[in-house]
């Protein structure tokens, strides 16, 4: 959007508005209120590599255990549990 573009927006608004509720009134000032703005940045390809090892299911059994990887050099054991069994905090609200 320049300067030199209002003129046209403007008019295309009236069109619109006419079009869609057969009236116009181009005496009544327009304001922009919600623009959508689009941007395309310029990125390089990305490649996935393919993970070794046994792939982990998504959903896990409650109380069985799976590595998580990548956020130590070594991977590290983690349990599985049902939401049942977790506690809350005491100075969380209840859930409405």
């Amino acid at each position: 959007m320049t300067p030199g573009s209002i003129d046209e927006l403007v008019r295309r608004f009236h069109d619109d508005y006419e079009a869609r509720n057969g009236n116009r009134f181009p005496q009544i000032p327009v304001e922009g209120v919600t623009y959508r703005v689009h941007i395309t940045v310029p990125a390089g390809k990305v490649e996935y590599t393919p993970v070794e090892g046994p792939v982990i299911p998504r959903h896990a059994e409650p109380g069985s255990t799976f590595p998580l990887r990548y956020l130590t050099p070594e991977p590290q054991v983690a349990g599985s549990t049902s939401g049942r069994s977790c506690r809350r905090a005491p100075s969380s609200p209840a859930p409405r």
